[in-house]
């Protein structure tokens, strides 16, 4: 996909907003005592939109969920631009996601997801900051 230097820097401000936007929506389900499955939801999907940024950010084309990952670790974490702590979140991001999302009976504890929470925070300011 070839994007214009305008369209370019729009998609990265729309998958950022995107990426804000569905962290708070993960905060307004934790503090209102929904579904942590559905809290983990959106903070992989707020990770998600935040790395689609990135991506769109340096030219680089993701073919779906699971080349995320990988892309990271290729294009940001070999070349040091990116700790590998936040590529372990995100893919244990990804796996509780598809648990979450996939598995019957599937929970979470509150303060294993506060802590994806703060991690989730973390990363999407870190991967902002490389954009």
């Amino acid at each position: 996909m070839t994007l214009s230097k305008y369209n370019r820097a729009a998609l990265i401000k729309y998958r950022l907003g995107q990426a804000n936007e569905t962290l708070q929506s993960a905060k307004l389900l934790m503090d209102n005592g929904y579904s942590l499955i559905g809290v983990v939801n959106r903070l992989y999907y707020a990770c998600f939109y935040a790395a689609s940024a990135l991506f769109v950010s340096r030219g680089i084309l993701i073919k779906g969920h699971r080349s995320v990952a990988p892309m990271l670790a290729l294009h940001f974490v070999k070349t040091g631009e990116l700790n590998n702590q936040w590529l372990k979140h995100y893919s244990n991001l990804l796996r509780n996601r598809m648990t979450g999302d996939y598995d019957e009976f599937a929970e979470f504890e509150r303060d294993k997801v506060s802590q994806m929470f703060e991690d989730s925070e973390g990363f999407i300011v870190t991967i902002s900051s490389l954009i």
